[in-house]
């Protein structure tokens, strides 16, 4: 890689600036704070960008401001490339942008993993570098910061050498290296173990050979038994057909013993019906000559119609003596409560005048003649009402005679309809039982067939 050019825009201390890089070697030299370093880091910021630790945004872009950028011009391979890196600060803190990469005059707009990307390919650096945030391979090979020299020198010289194997694209040969000690390590293991397999190998030849004698041996007296074999293989099966046979009857004769015990079962059970049915006929008989004509009702609900309205009314009667028979008690009270008033009374409480005998005197004669008159209409109205109840009560035993009657008449009406349907029972008994008697011929002929055949 032959840098040419680098611009810087508010990066550190340089606000713009552009430095040319001559061909062959280049010394920066400087008073401290001169800006050599800054250089350097620009250098490393355009070509791989930020890292959190080692190279921050933070540590690039210049304090107060907003924006800045790197543009970095080199040669690879007589490409002419130039990249460009941005920086913002945000709110919270100072991040790298999208910026570009133009290779011989085509540019490419791209993100900063992307140009990270095309770096690595372009440098033939590995490509685990571009996962690997705290890789320096970089700083190992391109560029040292001060005071960095003696840590490279006096570092592991294992890992560095596996730096060294990972720029240059090598550390597969040691993956292969370890992976061949690995496996020639099993080819011993599988050595070790097949030499233990056959250390008794002629041992195992000369049991072989008596095996095969005996294996003759025995096909010679195979070679005689077959026939044998064969004669009493021949035996076996005919015996196995007749136990077929045999076996098939014996299975046909439990079918036909297991049909007549269903049938047994069945016209046992039919015979039974049969009596039950004659015996509940039986009882119909005997039952249904106890059963009467059922009298005309019509007549009997019209006359306990005529009595309840008889009834009713002369309760309206009998209320209304009541009444009268209570007014009249009320009258008298009434007329008794008038004297006691005016038996201690001295002084009128209205009108406070003084009350003479004479005056007491008419009050009484008047209040008497009105209990008279009450006492003898009394007495009229409660000899009608004795007359008026004793007249009830024959009306009520007379409705409850009809309703006597009634009673019967009903009863006699069930009795007959009990009787209407044992008549239609007995007669769905009888039709019953003749089916059945059928059914027993029937079955008694089935179990005479099945007999035979048993």
């Amino acid at each position: 890689m032959l840098l040419k050019t680098i611009k810087l825009n508010n990066i550190r201390s340089y606000e713009n600036a552009e430095i040319n890089f001559p061909t062959g070697s280049t010394l920066l030299s400087g008073d401290i704070g001169a800006g050599k370093s800054t250089i350097l880091l620009a250098t490393e910021f355009a070509l791989f960008g930020t890292r959190r630790t080692n190279l921050s945004g933070a540590s690039l872009l210049r304090n107060g401001e907003d924006k800045g950028s790197v543009e970095l011009s080199f040669e690879i391979e007589n490409k002419n490339i130039t990249i460009q890196r941005n920086l913002s600060r945000g709110k919270k803190a100072i991040s790298q942008d999208a910026g570009h990469i133009e290779i011989d005059g085509e540019r490419k707009d791209l993100s900063t993993v992307e140009l990270k990307q095309e770096i690595i390919n372009l440098l033939n650096y590995p490509q685990e570098v571009l996962t690997k945030s705290k890789d320096l391979i970089y700083r190992y090979t391109v560029y040292t910061p001060q005071e960095e020299m003696k840590h490279i020198l006096l570092e592991n010289p294992s890992e560095r050498l596996d730096i060294l194997r990972r720029v240059f694209g090598i550390e597969k040969y040691k993956t292969i290296i370890n992976n061949t000690k690995f496996f020639v390590s099993k080819i011993k293991l599988k050595v070790k173990e097949f030499t233990g397999v056959i250390s008794d190998l002629e041992e195992k030849k000369s049991s072989k050979e008596e095996f095969l004698i005996k294996i003759k041996n025995l096909e010679e007296s195979l070679f005689k038994i077959i026939p044998l074999h064969e004669e009493n293989n021949k035996k076996i099966n005919s015996k196995k057909e007749e136990i077929k046979l045999i076996e098939d009857k014996i299975t046909k004769l439990n079918e036909i013993k297991t049909k007549v015990s269903v049938k047994n079962t069945k016209l046992e059970s039919s015979l039974s019906q049969i009596e039950r049915n004659k015996n509940e006929v039986n009882n119909l008989e005997i039952k249904n000559t106890e059963i009467k004509e059922v009298p005309n009702s019509e007549e009997l609900i019209k006359q306990i119609e005529t009595k309840k309205e008889e009834i009713s009314s002369l309760n309206k009667k009998l209320d209304a003596i009541k009444n009268t028979i209570r007014t009249y008690e009320i009258k008298i009270e009434h007329a008794k409560d008038i004297k006691g008033k005016f038996h201690d009374l001295d002084v009128c409480p209205t009108c406070k005048q003084l009350v003479g005998d004479e005056y007491k005197s008419g009050v009484f004669s008047e209040q008497d003649k009105i209990v008279l008159e009450s006492e003898s209409n009394l007495k009229n109205f409660s000899s009608g009402l004795q007359l008026k109840e004793e007249g009830l009560e024959s009306l009520n035993k007379e409705l409850d005679a009809l309703r006597e009657k009634e009673r019967e008449i009903e009863l006699i009406k069930l009795k007959l309809k009990s009787f209407e349907e044992k008549k239609l029972r007995k007669t769905k008994l009888e039709e019953e039982n003749i089916f059945i008697l059928k059914e027993v011929n029937s079955l008694k002929l089935e179990l005479e067939e099945l007999n035979k055949e048993v």
